[in-house]
């Protein structure tokens, strides 16, 4: 790689690094190197650049030259036009660090150059401490080719510091947690407090990680040290951030129960676990994708995997991605609740269940129905449970010798039936005379019970027969069947037929009265 070349990113970040670095025998060239930067020269300049390469030892940042550009004019296409001619060093660690295109050359920019003093102070908050000063001679033995004996103890000594510490934080996130709790929700759970306790681990752990990460430039690690220490914290984060989600995720699902269960509906009970799952998946897939970028997988190169990969995936499995909207277009539009009796296509039942991919609808019959959500979501939906009441309409057929003075005085009966039972409406309903039929005389009896489901819609129907069976029974009306009738009147020795009504008012009345007495005696009973 040529020498003082500054042509292309390679070959300027080469010139910094090469000359920056400490070989054996061979003194740090930082005049060269601080050709870099842009608008400084001199002592100035050498002061930046000592600063910087500090601060990239410091955070263990180490330099693969084969993944820096090497063209003159890169363009770093995922930015704006009057900024992509820049390449960014770290892109995950370092972000305020970046060289970009000034003329031919390449060199660190100038938000850069301005912001090293603040990017030094926060990766070394104790500089102004010297620390090597109080080591005594022995300190510096070298155990390893890379690690003095003080360095090791002073990173156990921070171990164990941050061990300690560790308690306090814990006991700070548990009561912070418990103040939010209560202000949420305005009660505690046993379920809900021992979720806090879970989850103010992995927030301590963190919290210890970042104090750890903070403390270790001080110990003037060799980058390869530094370098597996700050990998190693930060897969630690990765997993700890995953499981701090997946807690708050736990968490947030049960206070979404808690409201459910005060909601009428089953349904947001169904959402619950729905919701849990695809949240869950997101945060493990986001924990993947920033793993691969921490073992050094560029983070360009993972956003395309991801987006062809979602794509792979989503063509392979259109179904279950369509259904899986289908279930958040159900849980949105919230056609049907829980235990509604509903009509989907040729499909007739009991909703028992809204899941991932499909729901359960159980038949009258008892067998069950799986219907995929995606289906479902399209259907036309009759939705018998979101009725007001249940209509149910019937005939009945009286003889046509049945005199008009009992015909009406029956009606009249019936519709106090109707007016009576505990289970129908009193104020819409019909009971009228309204057909000659071919072998009757039609009665149309119109109600709508008040009772929603079936069961109790049957026994209610069972009440209004009974009675209307009874009425019939003891007026003495007859209902017809289909039949015909041959009258002979010329035939030697014998009467034409005929039918004998007893029509006394009184005793028809009576007869509605004991009725209706025997109707309120079964309400009561009831």
């Amino acid at each position: 790689m040529p020498e003082g070349n500054l042509s292309s990113p390679r070959n300027a970040v080469y010139l910094f690094y090469s000359n920056s670095t400490k070989a054996e025998g061979i003194d740090p060239d930082y005049a060269k190197a601080s050709r870099i930067m842009q608008g400084l020269t001199g002592d100035e300049a050498i002061k930046k650049v000592k600063k910087l390469r500090k601060i990239i030892d410091g955070k263990g940042l180490k330099i693969v030259y084969k993944n820096i550009p090497n063209a003159k004019n890169y363009r770093d296409t995922l930015l704006d036009i009057e900024i992509a001619n820049r390449y960014v060093l770290f892109p995950n660690r370092l972000p305020e660090v970046y060289l970009e295109q000034v003329g031919t050359k390449w060199l660190i920019s100038d938000n850069t150059v301005a912001e090293i003093d603040l990017i030094y102070s926060n990766v070394f908050p104790y500089d102004d401490i010297e620390i090597e000063r109080f080591i005594p001679e022995w300190g510096h033995f070298k155990l390893t080719k890379l690690l003095e004996v003080w360095q090791v103890l002073g990173f156990i000594i921070t171990l164990i510091l941050a061990y300690i510490l560790g308690f306090l934080v814990r006991w700070i996130v548990i009561a912070i947690m418990s103040k939010i709790e209560k202000y949420l929700v305005n009660y505690t759970t046993d379920r809900i407090h021992k979720t806090i306790i879970k989850v103010s681990k992995p927030i301590t752990y963190i919290i210890i990680i970042f104090l750890i990460e903070r403390t270790l430039p001080v110990l003037d690690l060799d980058v390869s040290v530094s370098s597996f220490l700050f990998t190693g914290f930060d897969f630690a984060n990765i997993v700890f951030w995953i499981s701090v989600l997946m807690t708050f995720i736990t968490m947030g699902v049960e206070f979404y129960k808690e409201y459910a269960s005060t909601t009428h509906t089953q349904l947001d009970d169904q959402l619950a676990p729905v919701i849990s799952n695809v949240l869950k998946i997101i945060v493990i897939i986001f924990g993947l994708l920033r793993i691969l970028t921490v073992i050094g997988v560029n983070p360009t190169s993972v956003l395309a995997g991801a987006s062809i990969g979602g794509l792979a995936v989503a063509l392979s499995a259109q179904d279950t991605v369509k259904n899986l909207l289908g279930s958040f277009m159900i849980f949105l539009d919230k056609p049907f609740h829980i235990g509604d009796w509903i009509e989907a296509g040729t499909v007739m039942g009991t909703v028992e269940e809204v899941g991932f991919r499909s729901s359960r609808i159980r038949a009258a019959d008892t067998s069950v129905f799986y219907i995929p959500n995606n289906q479902l979501a399209e259907l036309v939906i009759n939705n018998k449970g979101a009725r007001s009441y249940r209509r149910y309409t019937t005939q009945v057929g009286v003889r046509y010798d049945t005199p008009p003075e009992l015909m009406q005085t029956f009606i009249e009966g019936v519709r106090q039936i109707v007016i009576k039972h505990p289970n129908i409406r009193n104020d819409a309903y019909n009971v009228e005379f309204t057909n000659f039929g071919a072998s009757s005389l039609d009665i149309l009896i119109n109600v709508y019970f008040i009772a929603l489901d079936w069961n109790s819609e049957q026994s209610s129907k069972h009440v209004l027969h009974m009675a209307i069976l009874k009425l019939a029974n003891q007026m003495g009306v007859s209902f017809a069947f289909p039949s015909s009738t041959l009258m002979v009147e010329q035939f030697p020795e014998k009467t034409s037929f005929d039918m004998h009504y007893d029509l006394d008012s009184d005793r028809l009345s009576s007869i509605v009265d004991g009725i209706l007495k025997d109707m309120s005696k079964g309400k009561k009973q009831n």
